[in-house]
């Protein structure tokens, strides 16, 4: 009589082989599948850019000033477009809200596309494709401040973005400290608001990019709208976020609870325990306030 042998499973030695295969296909299909949207988000963005570029070809032609775009611009689904100041001729930068550091931009003097943002100062209301920033000074230009108890060798100043930050060619505001004083509170502040443009009820997108340098351990907070008091909430504080040597997006979406009051100014409240060492600073760049 003949018996059967039993039919012996897979070792554990090969079940890992199959999972380490596994996972290495699924890596590679994720590195190709994003490789090919942010390719296909960059043919979006570079053809919106190429028809806007088009558009003020012909506008220009009609005696157009390039301080907006045309009327018949629009931006691709996901994307915004905008205008910057230019000293000869005009300059659009195209950028996906997705990754709202990423962009291009094509200027009239070099009639190309590049792999970069304009370098001018975005003129207000050119924006085509979300609401306007109610942000009037992002340039940190004026209405920018320091509001210390101590403010002994704390100051204010800014640089010209590099390539190695957010937005190459935009102005980057730091804040440095050379002081072991202690201080109760600080707080950065700007007056450069429009006012007007926030209602209550309206839910308001509010951002901006931080990174510190040196023995900075502390946070740094979401920032909101009322007085040099921290009275008249319209877009309260919100929670505080540990900053860190790289670049990192601080967001917030936030429903205003009154009409702004006239005093309201932007309130960034920064953590003082970190303000008895000295030689950090803690750079900023784009902040922004949208209406959602």
């Amino acid at each position: 009589m003949l018996i059967e042998k039993s039919r012996q499973g897979f070792t554990i030695v090969e079940l890992l082989v199959v999972i380490v295969v596994i996972a290495i296909l699924a890596a590679i299909t994720i590195v190709v599948y994003n490789g090919i949207q942010d390719r296909a988000r960059a043919s979006t963005i570079q053809a919106g850019l190429r028809n806007a570029a088009s558009a003020m070809g012909l506008a220009a032609v009609d005696g157009a000033t390039a301080t907006q775009l045309p009327a018949n611009v629009t931006a691709p689904q996901g994307t915004y477009l905008s205008l910057s100041e230019e000293q000869n001729g005009y300059c659009i930068n195209a950028e996906s809200l997705l990754k709202p550091a990423t962009g291009y931009s094509f200027s009239s003097t070099s009639g190309s596309i590049q792999n970069r943002l304009c370098s001018g100062k975005v003129i207000q209301n050119s924006e085509v494709g979300r609401s306007p920033n109610l942000l009037t000074a992002p340039d940190f230009s004026s209405s920018w401040g320091l509001n210390f108890q101590n403010g002994t060798g704390r100051a204010l100043s800014t640089r010209t973005g590099t390539s190695d930050d957010p937005y190459i060619d935009r102005p980057v505001l730091i804040l440095s400290n050379s002081s072991t004083a202690s201080t109760g509170w600080s707080v950065i502040q700007s007056s450069g608001i429009n006012r007007a443009a926030v209602t209550a009820g309206k839910t308001y997108e509010m951002s901006y990019w931080v990174r510190s340098i040196g023995p900075y351990n502390a946070t740094t907070a979401e920032y909101g709208f009322m007085t040099g008091g921290a009275q008249n909430q319209t877009i309260s504080l919100g929670a505080n976020i540990t900053t860190t040597s790289s670049w990192q997006r601080i967001r917030q979406q936030k429903v205003a609870s009154q009409n702004m009051p006239s005093d309201n100014v932007l309130y960034l409240y920064l953590n003082t325990s970190a303000f008895t060492r000295t030689g950090w600073s803690l750079e900023f760049q784009g902040f922004d306030t949208r209406e959602l």
